[in-house]
């Protein structure tokens, strides 16, 4: 028999396969059922046969033109298509056969038209689809019409159409300067789905280019900071094969609020003698109201009562009675210039004070007179010899009165001073048992005696001195130090008089109680304090007439307490703390935001003859932005909720404003003579442009487990104490920073502050669903929690990785610009230590430059350091010099206009001395600068005032003053 080659076979099958087809076709033979019962319905596919290309998976037909179907297969004996169910008539093939030039093999390739009507008429819920079938045997004999193929993917056709009318149109909108604005749009209905995009005044936006234009999925238009070039028309469009749709035009609208300038310099008094009145003006442009914007609130004219110092002439009193007749026949009479006196520069009285005058005739006898007989004579001696006999007399009574009150007052003084002694005896007595006492307890007194270079733990005063000596406290734990201790450590001053006594009212006596107990005497201190403060967030001191400091370390909060504040012969307790609770926090207005820590100082009790100073740092960015800011107080007691008021606006005080408040660039002085609670509150002016200085600081376990690591980011106000608070916080959960805090500016506007993971390392992963966090923006701004943050967790999953790394993006929305990154690496096989001292800028370390930390913690202040630049005695004299009133107004006003302290020059003047509280507020922003420095710019503002004496003053004492 013989044999058939390969190709031989494969041409008589591509024969026969062609006759029986054409054979069937004729004959009409060839139903749908025959060739469905051959097809594989599992689309395995048969040896041989490739599709080098397969009907696309969507058709769109446009109007009437159809859309073409191709089929190309490599190893096929024939192609055919397949239309929702339907063998398509070989008539309506268009077939070629080609080489393929990389493969050098044959290929078939087909194709049909599908036309727009086919379409239409079809209403099967799959649309209208085709398919490709391809077959490589020939028709089996033994059962008739059987054959093999595979099919190709399937291909849907559709018509395309574009409506006219949009689901929705933009609208016209006013938007505010700088803030996000959306205009919406729903495009029409069509097939395929029409892709929107936006024109302004008929140009295309290119969002991949303009950044400040996004367009979201829904078709919106976002502007995310709208600016005055951002005005116009803006169109919606929607476009598909099928057409192109455009809406209705939109009018944005970018109006600007309007914003006050800056006060203008006050006027000058409208009387020169007297109580008149004052104004400042400011104007509403910075910046003015445009395109329907709200105009500026409040008055453009802001008048005030001004006192102008009258200069008085002096009057004479009346005459006083005449004298009685000399011996020399005289008599005399005085007047005093009191009626009124000369005051303020007035004139004084002209004329004399005494007047002299002759004895009325008949009041004076004269001697012995030319031409008198002798009894005539005899009779005038007699009666001068009486009449000094009357004078001698009169002389005599008062002397013997003077010297009886004169022995009265001394017995009254021997017997005084006799009991003084008496009573002294006693109390050494006293001291001397209580002394023993200690010496009887070695522990006590080991701790609280001091070492001659030394300062111990619990010792209360870190500097001591005489009785004029200043004092500068600093910072110890809340403890129970026995008051008759620390009075014994502090030398006390003198015993005071029984009248200085009455008018220390309720300030701690000096005496030294007796019969009790050294572990049951506490300080009257421990009473006093607030019962939620924490232990490091107060300390306490006691102050006397000489004044001092007290300063709370890792807080940059201190109190300066001039001299002369305390009563004299008094001495007075005095606490400094700071309260970070979120119940202490006040409860703020949406625009409202705090700007410093809650400070309180007391006991409200004290009086004070002179107001002190209270500082503290702030977070307002006051070089950013513009702003309102107020001083709340409150003075309820600690175990009732508290109740703030509003003390003070910055620019809106009046005469009756009771406090001066000095902002500067980070740090708040407060001047007053109430103690109770203070803090710093703002909001942005009409302006807008409010921005607020946060610290971010990231915190992780100081020792990890070998499973997660947990990263939690605190956002708080750029204070020492703000950050202090939480690093405390983590400190007790054991934890610890792992990146150095870094600011970030936020500003008002309703932006939410967003966290991004991104970048982590190998070995490491995320284990929320989206490494993206949104903090609200009004839980920021106005919200009372004050360890805000947010926490990220990270799975371990190559435990060969010790290495951890991590970027956190943080920023604010539509505020790129202030963006910031944590920049997180550490071995998660070492312990992190806590960098905190390095991790503060210097501005947070300012109280610290002159202190050394040992270490226990305890901060204690070189002896040698003076807590005031200006001693009392020069303060005096620049007083006596500076306070009265010149032609030239080269007094204590301008003093307060070059120290940049004159911006509420109301209260100075309302003082007995203004000199002495402007350079006292001097002394304290000037806290933390070297005393020459901030002296030798003193001393240029008087050379520049042309007061060479007041400089001489300052001088002169650079002899006897080392320090200076």
């Amino acid at each position: 028999m013989a044999t058939v080659s390969p190709t031989e076979r494969s041409f008589l099958l591509r024969i026969g396969t062609v006759v029986f087809l054409v054979i069937a076709a004729s004959a009409g033979e060839v139903s749908d059922e025959s060739i469905r019962s051959s097809v594989h319905n599992n689309n395995t596919p048969i040896a041989g046969i490739v599709f080098l290309k397969e009907p696309d998976q969507m058709y769109h037909i446009v109007k009437t033109k159809p859309v073409t179907l191709t089929c190309k297969a490599m190893g096929a004996l024939q192609l055919n298509f397949k239309c929702v169910g339907q063998w398509v008539e070989p008539v309506d093939h268009v077939t070629t056969e080609g080489v393929d030039s990389a493969t050098q093999k044959k290929f078939i390739e087909t194709s049909i038209d599908v036309v727009r009507s086919e379409v239409e008429e079809y209403f099967g819920h799959d649309g209208y689809w085709c398919e490709c079938h391809a077959w490589n045997e020939a028709p089996n004999q033994n059962v008739q019409r059987q054959y093999n193929s595979v099919k190709s993917r399937r291909g849907v056709i559709k018509v395309a159409y574009l409506r006219k009318q949009f689901e929705r149109e933009p609208l016209s909108t006013s938007v505010e300067l700088d803030s996000a604005a959306q205009l919406q749009c729903l495009p029409p209905i069509g097939e395929p789905l029409p892709e929107v995009f936006w024109t302004k005044d008929g140009e295309v936006i290119d969002v991949l280019k303009e950044i400040n234009f996004i367009i979201s999925n829904e078709g919106n238009l976002i502007i995310s900071q709208a600016r005055p070039s951002d005005m116009g028309n803006y169109t919606c469009g929607a476009q598909n094969v099928a057409s192109r749709r455009l809406s209705e035009s939109a009018i944005l609208t970018v109006f600007v609020n309007g914003g006050w300038s800056t006060w203008s310099q006050w006027s000058e008094c409208s009387v020169t003698c007297g109580k008149g009145s004052q104004r400042r003006m400011r104007s509403c442009n910075n910046p003015a109201p445009l395109n329907g914007g709200h105009p500026c609130s409040g008055e453009p004219i802001h008048k005030a009562v001004c006192n102008s110092v009258c200069a008085v002439d002096g009057q004479w009193s009346t005459w006083s009675s005449w004298s009685k007749c000399s011996l020399d026949c005289r008599q005399h009479r005085r007047r005093q210039c009191d009626s009124p006196a000369p005051q303020n520069g007035g004139q004084v009285c002209e004329g004399s004070d005494l007047d002299m005058s002759n004895c009325t005739v008949g009041l004076c006898k004269g001697g012995n007179v030319a031409g008198h007989s002798f009894g005539g004579t005899f009779e005038s001696t007699y009666q001068g010899s009486k009449d000094v006999n009357n004078t001698v007399f009169y002389i005599l009574i008062p002397a013997l009165v003077v010297v009886f009150i004169i022995l009265l007052v001394v017995i009254l003084v021997v017997v005084l001073v006799r009991k003084r002694k008496a009573s002294g005896t006693n109390g050494e007595k006293r001291l001397n048992k209580m002394v023993e006492d200690i010496k009887v307890q070695p522990d006590l007194t080991k701790t609280v005696l001091p070492d001659e270079n030394k300062v111990t733990v619990n010792e209360k005063l870190l500097k001591t001195g005489n009785d004029d000596n200043q004092i500068v406290f600093n910072k110890e734990p809340v403890s129970t130090l026995p008051k008759v201790v620390a009075d014994y450590l502090l030398q006390k001053e003198p015993a005071t008089t029984d009248a200085e006594e009455d008018e220390c009212l309720y300030a701690q006596p000096d005496a030294i109680a007796d019969d009790v107990g050294i572990n049951q005497r506490h300080s009257i201190m421990s009473n006093q304090f607030p019962a939620n403060v924490d232990s490091d967030a107060v300390t306490w001191a006691t102050l006397t007439h000489a004044g001092g400091r007290i300063s709370l370390p890792y807080s940059g909060i201190y109190i300066t307490i001039p001299e002369g504040a305390i009563l004299k012969g008094c001495r007075e307790e005095m606490f400094l703390a700071v309260l970070r609770e979120d119940n202490d926090r006040l409860k703020l207005a949406e625009t409202q935001t705090m700007l410093s820590p809650v400070v309180v100082f007391g006991p409200s009790r004290i009086r004070l003859l002179k107001p002190l100073i209270i500082s503290f740092q702030h977070c307002a960015s006051v070089k950013h932005g513009q702003w309102m800011l107020s001083l709340y107080c409150c003075d309820t007691p600690f175990n009732e909720p508290p109740d703030w008021q509003l003390l003070s606006t910055l620019g809106q005080e009046t005469v009756n404003t009771q406090v001066y408040v000095q902002v500067d660039l980070s740090q708040c002085h407060v001047m007053t003579d109430r103690l109770m609670r203070y803090a710093l509150i703002g909001e942005p002016n009409m302006a807008g442009k409010a921005i607020k200085i946060l610290r971010i600081a990231a915190f992780g376990p100081a020792v990890v487990s070998a499973v997660d690591y947990n990263l939690r980011v605190y956002f708080v106000e750029d204070t020492v104490d703000a950050l202090e608070s939480v690093v405390q916080v983590e400190k007790r959960l054991g934890c610890c920073l792992v990146e150095k805090p870094k600011q970030i500016l936020f500003q008002f506007g309703g932006a939410n502050l967003c966290l991004a993971m991104e970048d982590v390392g190998p070995g490491w992963r995320s284990k929320l669903p989206a490494n993206y966090q949104e903090i609200p923006f009004w839980h920021i701004w106005s919200g009372t929690q004050n360890g805000l943050h947010c926490s990220f967790a990270l799975e371990h999953l190559d435990r060969a990785q010790d290495t951890l790394s991590c970027d956190i993006h943080i920023f604010q929305k539509a505020l790129m610009a202030n963006r910031q990154v944590l920049q997180i690496t550490c071995n998660v096989k070492q312990n992190v230590v806590n960098q905190l001292a390095s991790s503060i800028s210097p501005r947070h370390r300012v109280h610290l430059q002159d202190s050394k930390i040992s270490s226990d913690g305890i901060v204690s202040l070189s002896h040698c350091q003076q807590v005031f630049r200006l001693p009392a005695h020069i303060k005096q004299q620049l007083c006596a010099l500076l306070d009265p009133p010149n032609v030239r107004n080269v007094g204590w006003r301008m003093l307060a206009q070059r120290l940049s302290v004159d911006r509420f020059i109301i209260y100075f003047a309302t003082k007995q001395s203004p000199t002495e509280h402007v350079l006292n507020l001097w002394e304290a922003r000037h806290q933390g600068e070297s005393s020459s420095s901030s002296v030798a710019d003193l001393l240029n503002s008087l050379r520049v005032m042309g007061r060479m004496d007041a400089v001489a003053v300052i001088e002169n004492g650079l002899t006897s003053e080392p320090w200076l």
